[in-house]
């Protein structure tokens, strides 16, 4: 007996999973938001101060943050001004970490 009830209750529980992952799909998809374009390729530079790439960087993170697709959903418009901003902190971690390497 004690299987036969396990057996039942699993069976419900899959069941209401599947359900559930249907339905936050079908919602999903309602509210898709492309992902933001790869930035320009980085390139290591001594041309220009660092003050002068950092700006570069931050200018490149605004445009993409203040582009950035809105759907609607608060959450998922968060997430896509995120990704430019944490794109720009990689390429500003890059170009200080370059320019350091440069000028040693």
């Amino acid at each position: 007996m004690n299987q036969r009830l396990i057996l039942i209750v699993t069976l419900i529980v899959l069941t209401a999973i599947a359900l559930l992952t249907q339905r936050h799909a079908a919602h999903s998809a309602t509210f898709a938001v492309p992902l933001p374009t790869a930035p320009a390729e980085f390139t290591a530079s001594t041309e220009r101060t660092f003050d002068q790439l950092m700006g570069d960087s931050m200018n490149v993170m605004h445009k993409g943050m203040h582009s950035a697709p809105h759907a609607g959903d608060p959450d998922r418009d968060f997430i896509a001004m995120m990704i430019p901003h944490h794109q720009g902190a990689i390429d500003m971690a890059k170009r200080s970490c370059c320019t350091a390497e440069m000028n040693n």
